[in-house]
């Protein structure tokens, strides 16, 4: 069984829109990443509960509309219950909890 939750992050004029699918041992980040500039990536960041288990990202993009595909580990029974989403750029960041 699967559960699906959609996310939205921003950052300056970028943003990545999406959904977080949370499986047994992983999470699937899927979406689309509005680059303006360069350097910007997705990242994903696993959690079950307040213990970490696996970080992943999307290939650095610039200026435009890119799809994106972001297996995350998440290694113990049940899967992960939260993943950090966050949208990195060569001046900082932003994330939502998912």
């Amino acid at each position: 069984m699967s559960v699906v939750r959609n996310f939205r992050v921003p950052y300056g004029a970028s943003y990545a829109i999406g959904t977080a699918t949370f499986t047994n041992r992983w999470v699937t980040l899927d979406g689309t990443l509005h680059a303006v500039g360069c350097g910007r990536a997705v990242y994903g960041y696993a959690y079950a509960g307040l213990n970490p288990l696996g970080e992943a990202s999307s290939t650095p993009r610039c200026d435009g509309n890119w799809s994106f595909h972001v297996p995350v580990p998440a290694n113990v029974a049940g899967g992960a219950s939260t993943v950090d989403v966050v949208l990195k750029a060569p001046d900082g960041y932003n994330d939502v909890w998912v």
